[in-house]
C-alpha cells in the first residue's frame, strides 16, 4: 500500500485552484467533508516509493505479447492482489492527459459513501498521480497523507502504444472498486475535452467552476 511516511511537500503548485474550491464547498451541505479550513492550502510534490514495471511483471515476456493480450494480463494480474488496482491508457489517452496534467496538475473527483459522497482531491507529478480526501487536505495541508498513489508506466508506448497504470492505495479506507472508478474518473477528466474545460477553470481559480455540476458529472459516469 501507500508508505505511512509520505506526506504533500510544502511547495506551492497550484494554489489558485484552492480558491475556487473552498468557495465552492463553503455554501455546500456538510455531507462527509466534515469540519473545512478556510486557510488558502498548497498542494506540493510527493516523494514516494516507486515499483518499476519490470519489478511488477516479467517486461521481457509481456514485449512478446500483443495489445490485447497485455491489457488482459495486466488487468488479471492486479484483480486479486491487495491494496492495488490498474488502468491502461492507449498512446492518445497518454499524450494527451499527460500534457493538459503539465498545464493543470490538480483535479477533484467523488467517491460515493452510503447516501453521500468522500471528494478526493488528486496531483499530477513526475508521472504519477497522489489523491487524498479534500477534507483531510483542507485540515492537514503540506501534513496530509495520499490515500492513492497511481504510477503512469510508459515502457510500452514506443511498442504496444500502452501506458499501463497501477494504483497502491490504504486498504481500510479505500476499496479496490473504490480506487478503480477514482482513477477512471481523474483520467477521464484530462482526456475528455469538455470535462477538462472545468479542470482548466478550477485550476485558474474562475469563480464561474461550478463544484456542484462538476461533481454531479462524474456521479452519472459512475455504477
Amino acid at each position: 500500500g501507500v508508505s505511512p511516511h509520505v506526506g504533500w511537500g510544502g511547495i506551492l503548485v497550484a494554489p489558485r485552484a484552492w480558491g475556487a474550491v473552498r468557495m465552492a464547498v463553503s455554501s455546500m451541505p456538510c455531507r462527509v467533508l466534515g469540519e473545512r479550513s478556510h486557510r488558502m492550502l498548497s498542494m506540493g510534490p510527493i516523494v514516494a516509493a516507486q515499483k518499476s514495471l519490470d519489478s511488477i511483471v516479467k517486461l521481457e515476456s509481456l514485449m512478446k505479447e500483443d495489445p490485447v493480450r497485455i491489457i488482459a494480463i495486466w488487468m488479471e494480474y492486479h484483480a486479486t492482489k491487495a491494496a492495488c488496482a490498474a488502468g491502461v491508457m492507449s498512446q492518445a489517452e497518454y499524450d494527451t492527459v499527460l500534457f493538459r496534467a503539465k498545464k493543470c496538475p490538480v483535479c477533484i473527483a467523488p467517491i460515493r459513501k452510503g447516501k453521500g459522497h468522500m471528494t478526493m482531491v488528486a496531483q499530477f507529478k513526475d508521472g504519477k498521480i497522489f489523491m487524498t480526501t479534500l477534507e483531510d487536505y483542507q485540515t492537514k495541508g503540506e501534513h496530509a497523507e495520499p490515500l492513492m498513489v497511481a504510477s503512469i508506466h510508459k515502457d510500452l508506448l514506443k511498442e504496444k502504444e500502452l501506458a499501463l497504470v497501477r494504483v497502491d492505495y490504504t486498504e481500510g479506507l479505500i476499496s479496490k472498486e473504490e480506487s478503480s472508478l477514482l482513477l477512471a474518473d481523474v483520467l477521464f477528466c484530462y482526456y475528455d475535452t469538455e470535462t477538462y474545460k472545468d479542470v482548466a477553470k478550477l485550476n485558474a481559480g474562475a469563480l464561474d467552476f461550478d463544484y456542484e455540476l462538476f461533481i454531479n458529472r462524474l456521479f452519472i459516469r459512475q455504477p
